[in-house]
């Protein structure tokens, strides 16, 4: 492949060296005949808009000189015109760049065209100029290169519209030039054909060379691949016999025997746990059976006793919360008479090991249903003076008078 690619280069450059470029004096002689073209359409368009239509068919288009002397003297657009581009050669631009050197004369025409009339049918018209301005340099430029152009001279216009004027043969260029420049331009298409083939063949040849060895490397990569698809598969086939489905049915029996018998242990221990703890004290009734000897209990057989707690919400107390111990929470001792069922006395219970709660939360422990016969302060015990009485309304104790309690 590197062969072909220098192989490539080196035919490039010899015919790139076979086509001389265009001297600085061709460049000029070709600028100035675009020129003239394009400033004598110019000056027909202005004579024709302006109504002199017989000076616009007597113009001369042979030179750039002959041009400004046919022009009539009291037409002073055309002459300002010609006075200001009939020296424009714009050769800043440098050497050979003719085709930027008819870009900023054809830009600094169409400026200087806009300027001469404001007028819409002067604008409409010049629209059209600019077109057949275009269409006049790439038809010169195309004709120059092929050693065929000739000037325009003595056209009759009709409209702003019409058609390019025939051409007529430039005398600023001699017969021998012509020829040349045409010998040249035959030589340089059977340069421009035979490197065509050259390097048709050469790409054709690599083309070729390439393709062929992609499929040399594809045929050694399917190869390798091959190799290592077999090498994978006789592996897991010398595996196989261990890992037969047989097998691992065979086994799988014992395995769930020892899980179930497992689960079944499992579910043995829950329920003696379950059992144990169904049957074993609460919290609050083992500190109470350890703290029954601080407070005296005396049995009357006329009467109910229950602890339980105050409740704001209702006001008195909710027979569904009755307990048989006190605890933290449950302090008050509701003592209900069986002759009178529906009223009965409430204190604070006697143990000071219950008081803490009540103490840290009097307002809403005990303000509601006990009245002070001291305030509450760093006190650690709660004295009931005279007991409180309730009575039953529906399912629920009102508070009818509150209980008197002091503060230790």
């Amino acid at each position: 492949m590197k062969y072909f690619v220098v192989v490539f280069w080196l035919f490039a450059f010899v015919a790139k060296a076979q086509i001389p470029p265009p001297t600085e004096e061709q460049v000029n002689q070709q600028y100035e005949a675009v020129k003239l073209e394009l400033l004598c359409r110019t000056f027909q368009f202005i004579l024709k808009e302006n109504k002199a239509e017989q000076a616009s068919n007597k113009l001369r288009c042979d030179n750039i000189e002959a041009l400004g002397q046919s022009i009539p003297k009291e037409y002073k657009q055309a002459t300002s015109i010609y006075n200001l581009f009939r020296h424009k050669h714009y050769s800043s631009f440098g050497k050979g760049k003719l085709d930027m050197r008819l870009d900023k004369f054809m830009k600094d025409l169409s400026t200087e065209l806009t300027k001469l009339n404001r007028d819409r049918a002067w604008q409409e018209g010049l629209q059209g100029l600019q077109g057949q301005l275009t269409e006049i340099r790439s038809q010169s430029l195309r004709q120059i290169r092929e050693g065929t152009h000739q000037t325009q001279q003595n056209v009759s216009l009709d409209t702003i519209a019409d058609k390019i004027a025939q051409p007529r043969p430039i005398t600023t260029t001699t017969p021998t030039t012509t020829q040349n420049a045409q010998t040249e331009s035959k030589s340089t298409g059977i340069g421009y054909v035979i490197l065509f083939l050259i390097l048709l063949f050469l790409l054709t040849g690599g083309a070729c060379a390439f393709l062929y060895w992609q499929i040399q490397e594809l045929k050694k990569e399917v190869a390798e691949k091959d190799a290592q698809i077999k090498e994978r598969f006789n592996h897991v086939e010398s595996q196989f016999p261990l890992f037969t489905p047989l097998k691992e049915y065979q086994a799988l029996p014992p395995k769930l025997g020892f899980l179930n018998d497992q689960l079944n242990a499992i579910v043995q221990e829950v329920m003696v746990l379950k059992t144990r703890n169904e049957m074993k004290p609460t919290t609050d009734e083992l500190y109470a059976q350890r703290t029954e000897h601080l407070e005296g209990m005396r049995y009357n057989p006329n009467t109910r006793m229950h602890y339980i707690k105050y409740r704001p919400d209702i006001h008195g107390f909710n027979p569904a919360e009755f307990r048989n111990e006190p605890t933290r929470d449950s302090i008050y001792k509701l003592e209900i008479s069986l002759d009178n069922p529906n009223q009965a006395t409430f204190a604070i219970v006697n143990r000071s090991e219950y008081h803490t709660v009540a103490l840290l939360n009097a307002d809403e422990m005990l303000s509601l249903a006990c009245e002070y016969a001291n305030p509450p302060y760093n006190d650690t015990r709660i004295i009931t003076q005279e007991n409180g009485i309730a009575e039953k309304r529906g399912e629920i104790w009102v508070v009818l008078k509150k209980a008197i309690v002091s503060f230790e």
